[in-house]
């Protein structure tokens, strides 16, 4: 598993210093960060801080991501923020705000179970 984090790595180091990524795209990793190796962290939180900004495009990877996870935080962001949750406002507390294009996946399981619910 350790070879996956270092290419990874690898590679959100590249995108950082890419000056086309700079202006145009922004990176969002969504998932259960504390349980990613502490340099994996440290590298994605930097690409996100550094393209916060971006507008044009939008990429979003999922890392140490569950959809069952996401669905229990979106519970605690609509009750932190005094909200009853329902199949109306559901959305606005998700992590993932817009359509998935593409999937790959760079683990060993064969399966597909905890991604995304909808």
């Amino acid at each position: 598993m350790q070879g996956i984090y270092d290419a990874q790595i690898e590679i959100y180091q590249k995108w950082i210093t890419n000056k086309e990524f700079k202006s145009e795209i922004r990176f969002r990793f969504i998932g259960d960060k504390k349980l990613l190796p502490s340099e994996y962290q440290k590298v994605i939180n930097d690409l996100e801080e550094r393209t916060k900004n971006n507008k044009k495009h939008q990429c979003n990877i999922l890392v140490a991501y569950n959809g069952q996870w996401e669905m229990v935080e979106a519970a605690k962001r609509a009750f932190n923020q005094k909200e009853k949750l329902n199949v109306n406002n559901y959305y606005q507390f998700l992590d993932i705000q817009t359509p998935i294009d593409i999937v790959i996946r760079t683990g060993f399981e064969k399966r597909f179970s905890g991604c995304p619910l909808y």
